[in-house]
């Protein structure tokens, strides 16, 4: 995994998997104009970061601060972010 890079050594690891009935090429492109507002969950924490939009894709995350991290097209995607979480904004 392309996390392993950046957190060699940690205390918990968790998997999951889903099935999805797609290609991967076609899954991996929807992923980056995917409107992640239409989630109830993701928007609500959104709202609670002070992020008022109602589209949020990966571009907005970039926007944001996120970076891409490692990327395995077709395959997996790392992102990242530094921030001070203890504050609403993350200080960013």
């Amino acid at each position: 995994m392309l996390s392993d890079r950046f957190l060699p050594e940690y205390d918990f690891s968790e998997t999951h998997e889903i099935l999805i009935n797609a290609s991967a090429t076609h899954v991996y492109s929807k992923l980056r104009t995917l409107n992640l507002g239409q989630s109830a969950i993701i928007s609500w924490l959104l709202r609670l970061r002070g992020f008022r939009t109602p589209f949020f894709s990966i571009a907005e995350f970039e926007r944001f601060g996120f970076a891409t991290l490692a990327e395995v097209p077709n395959e997996e995607w790392l992102m990242g972010l530094v921030g001070q979480f203890w504050r609403p904004t993350g200080n960013m």
